[in-house]
């Protein structure tokens, strides 16, 4: 009988950790999801137009933005305005 109790408490300790670890994974999985998708990416960039145009106390737009599998982003239509709020046209 004991021995059986000692099997049970081992077995309760790896299922816990095996628990542990599928949600790790699967919170991972769901974080990559969201980064890959246009609503996560819209999210994203709108933080990050925000926090620009905050420190810098300038308008920033950009109008199209992807995050790639590899973490390079790219950026179609940046727009930064000048500090000294002039527009150079060319």
């Amino acid at each position: 009988m004991p021995s059986n109790k000692k099997n049970k408490k081992k077995n309760h300790w790896l299922r816990w950790f095996f628990r542990l670890v599928a949600s790790v994974i699967a919170f991972l999985l769901l974080i990559i999801l969201f980064v890959r998708s246009s609503w996560g990416q819209a999210i994203i960039i709108n933080k990050i137009v925000n926090y620009v145009s905050e420190k810098t106390n300038t308008k920033v737009e950009i109008d199209k933005a992807f995050v790639t599998f590899d973490g390079n982003v790219k950026v179609q239509g940046l727009f930064l305005e000048d500090t000294k709020k002039t527009r150079l046209y060319t």
